[in-house]
């Protein structure tokens, strides 16, 4: 419970988690709340939300390898499951996982350290009643588990 989770958009996974496995999800920040936030911050309506990758390519945390890293990973991962590219999302029921699969995953969670330490960083400097605003609102997104019905996000 003390140990904050850092989520891109936490909803169907706390749904999965709970639905699936009993495992009730606490104390996330989200951080495309906190991107989101960034930008209404700088005065920008941001109506549409951004993928972890345009985030990724946008932080200032990280060097042009690494953004180039994140590229390649998801256009190579992209091919693997994303019927357009001639891939099929088949791969994520496969066991065991392939390590292809497994690298993809994992590269997901690689730099959401870096993008809180980032945003956190700016909220708190600009306007600390967003980074308010993301907490209550990453709370509220870590019960979407709770509907009785699903609902899509």
């Amino acid at each position: 419970e003390k140990i904050l989770k850092l989520w891109f958009d936490p909803r169907n996974d706390v749904d999965a988690l709970y639905h699936q496995f009993g495992v009730a999800s606490n104390n996330i920040y989200d951080l495309q709340l906190a991107e989101v936030a960034l930008r209404r911050v700088s005065g920008d309506l941001a109506q549409r939300v951004l993928s972890l990758q345009n985030c990724l390519l946008n932080c200032e945390g990280l060097d042009d390898t690494q953004k180039g890293f994140a590229e390649t990973i998801k256009q190579w991962g992209k091919r693997l499951f994303e019927p357009k590219e001639g891939g099929s999302y088949k791969v994520f029921q496969d066991r065991p996982l392939r390590d292809e699969i497994l690298i993809y995953a994992a590269h997901d969670s690689r730099y959401m350290r870096v993008l809180y330490d980032c945003y956190r960083s700016k909220l708190e400097m600009c306007n600390p009643a967003w980074s308010m605003w993301v907490a209550q609102h990453s709370t509220e997104r870590s019960y979407w588990y709770r509907s009785q019905e699903y609902v899509r996000p």
